[in-house]
């Protein structure tokens, strides 16, 4: 028996295969605009009037389908994501679908391209030259996100657990500040403070602590330290945040149970923190 639940289950299969053949259809009626979208003999305009019309189309049916399968009761949850996802295919999956159309068009002059099906990019961008700068990238964002991480972490940890009540506030205005300046200007204003006219450098070689002037200027050193300057409050956040929420308990009666202290922090603290340590390490990498 079951009566009409029984009954409604393979109509809402059917609905549910027919949205997923329905959005698939899109799919790949979408890359065949993208990929042939060149031989319709349109210019940049009517292109990309195309493409912005395209996305939301094979996006939208097969999700309408699915709100209904879901029936009423299911509407108003998933209804709470629709600005985030207007916001998500207005400022990424367009702009993503930007990147696909021009990567099989063929330059022709400069600044222009022809639109089609033209994989000779993907060969030159795997010259050596490309692949040496992408390699280079992934080494300086790697050494960077451990560097914000040993820097980062300590900092929030205090910041969470020892800075006192009445300062913390200002303390965490002092992190956000910097955003509120240009991110070029911070980054020229290390032109300055790395500059062996600076008055650093020549602290730094009366002092004897380097050969002479800083040299620091132009060089991979440099880049990095410029890299955690700027990218520091995107680690201290949110890790900040996830120890802000912990029970501080937990680590006494950790020590009460005989852990030495750096295993009730290896054990609960890191444990606990370990999504807002992610979410920063994501961030600035």
């Amino acid at each position: 028996g079951g009566g009409p639940v029984a009954a409604a289950a393979p109509r809402r299969g059917g609905r549910r295969a027919a949205g997923a053949a329905l959005g698939l259809v899109g799919v790949l009626a979408t890359a065949a605009l993208f990929t042939q979208i060149g031989t319709l003999g349109l210019g940049l305009s009517a292109a990309a009037a195309l493409l912005l019309a395209a996305l939301p189309v094979f996006i939208a049916l097969p999700l309408l389908l699915r709100v209904r399968t879901l029936g009423e009761g299911a509407r108003y949850p998933l209804g709470l994501s629709g600005p985030s996802l207007a916001f998500y295919l207005a400022f990424f999956c367009i702009p993503l679908g930007f990147l696909v159309l021009f990567a099989f068009a063929t330059p022709v002059g400069f600044g222009e391209v022809s639109y089609g099906f033209d994989t000779s990019n993907f060969a030159v961008a795997l010259e050596g030259v490309y692949v040496e700068a992408f390699l280079r990238t992934l080494r300086f964002a790697a050494i960077g996100t451990l560097m914000t991480l040993l820097v980062g972490y300590p900092f929030a940890y205090w910041l969470a657990r020892y800075a006192p009540a009445k300062r913390k506030n200002v303390l965490l205005a002092l992190i956000i500040i910097p955003f509120w300046t240009s991110f070029l200007i911070r980054t020229s204003s290390f032109l300055i403070v790395f500059s062996d006219e600076f008055v650093l450098s020549k602290w730094l070689g009366d002092l004897g602590i380097t050969d002479g002037r800083l040299g620091i200027l132009y060089t991979d050193t440099a880049v990095q330290i410029g890299i955690v300057y700027n990218y520091l409050p995107l680690f201290v956040l949110p890790v900040y945040a996830t120890l802000e929420r912990m029970d501080w308990r937990l680590l006494d009666a950790a020590t009460d149970l005989g852990a030495t202290g750096w295993n009730a922090f290896r054990q609960i603290t890191l444990r606990l923190t370990a999504p807002g340590v992610i979410t920063g390490s994501l961030l600035v990498f």
